[in-house]
């Protein structure tokens, strides 16, 4: 299975907070709603001074990396300074090995990043698989049982890549067999899961997946550092916790974390609230589960419309 879908879209629903060392800058913001289910910022020309910027990390890896990313065309260069413990750390990197690729000076000292102001090489270049598409076949393979290849990705942790590969060391921990080879990755079912303790700070788009993947645990699992995604799409530890229980299992929301035990599950009405990460894992747990409904599945299509298509081939 190769091309697997991508990041981006707008998020519903959401107020979009310019961040203050942003707003600061020269120029103008002006946001204006031009449908229900998007945003878009329209910014008027006018010089962008470098200097040093203070932005949080505590909610999104997105903020520090857009600043990076314009950095190299700022005057003087920019120094970013990220405040707080950073969620979704490896997105960071993946930013700074990028612009080192094009020949842009980034130096980091902890979470101090400076850019020198440098003209950003061209390149040609071939875009990797997106490892947390990647995540929800594999997902069903842990689900289901049996193995499943999936090509076109790299699922392998590594400095600089996708951080959301970390999700194929977490099955491994759950009893999974997971193998990389030849730009592809393998998973396989292996016995029973087990239950894992586990901070995905670093990776928490996929701690959705992984905690209904839990709902097949022999053990409990408790997944953690998830306080941020309660300002995501949804209020992500809420929604997940109740969508298990809708189906008869047995899940606790904290302000931090998830705690998954076994039980039986039973068909139901799983209420997604527009949350496409939610929808796709629940969805894959429909595979094992007969009569899961997904309220709001069309929410997939804002990072992988295909989705519905790839889990009819899974279920053949």
């Amino acid at each position: 299975m190769a091309g697997l879908g991508g990041r981006g879209g707008g998020r519903p629903g959401r107020r979009l907070h310019v961040p203050q060392p942003i707003a600061r800058r020269p120029g103008r913001l002006e946001v204006q709603p031009d449908r229900v289910e998007a945003v878009f910022v329209h910014e008027e020309l006018a010089p962008i001074r470098g200097g040093e910027v203070e932005i949080a990390g505590n909610e999104s890896s997105q903020f520090a990396s857009a600043l990076l990313l314009v950095a190299p065309g700022v005057d003087g260069g920019l120094k970013v300074r990220i405040a707080g413990a950073l969620v979704s750390a490896p997105f960071v990197d993946l930013t700074i090995a990028s612009l080192r690729q094009r020949g842009v000076k980034v130096e980091r000292e902890g979470n101090v990043i400076t850019v020198d102001q440098r003209k950003v090489r061209a390149r040609d270049l071939r875009i990797p698989g997106d490892v947390t598409a990647a995540t929800y076949p594999a997902a069903a393979a842990a689900v289901l049982g049996g193995s499943l290849t999936i090509e076109g990705v790299d699922g392998r942790v590594r400095e600089g890549g996708q951080g959301d590969a970390r999700f194929f060391e977490l099955l491994q921990e759950m009893g999974c067999g997971v193998s990389h080879r030849g730009g592809a990755v393998a998973v396989r079912r292996i016995g029973e899961l087990h239950g894992i303790r586990a901070n995905v700070r670093d990776c928490s788009d996929v701690f959705p997946t992984l905690a209904v993947v839990a709902t097949q645990a022999s053990e409990a699992t408790e997944l953690t550092g998830i306080g941020h995604t309660r300002k995501q799409e949804s209020d992500r530890v809420t929604v997940v916790a109740n969508g298990i229980k809708a189906l008869g299992g047995r899940a606790q929301a904290f302000a931090d974390a998830i705690l998954v035990e076994p039980a039986p599950l039973h068909d139901g009405v799983v209420d997604a609230c527009g949350d496409h990460r939610v929808a796709m894992a629940f969805s894959i747990l429909g595979l094992q589960v007969p009569g899961v409904a997904i309220k709001g599945a069309g929410s997939v299509t804002k990072t992988f419309p295909q989705f519905y298509e790839m889990l009819a081939e899974l279920s053949r």
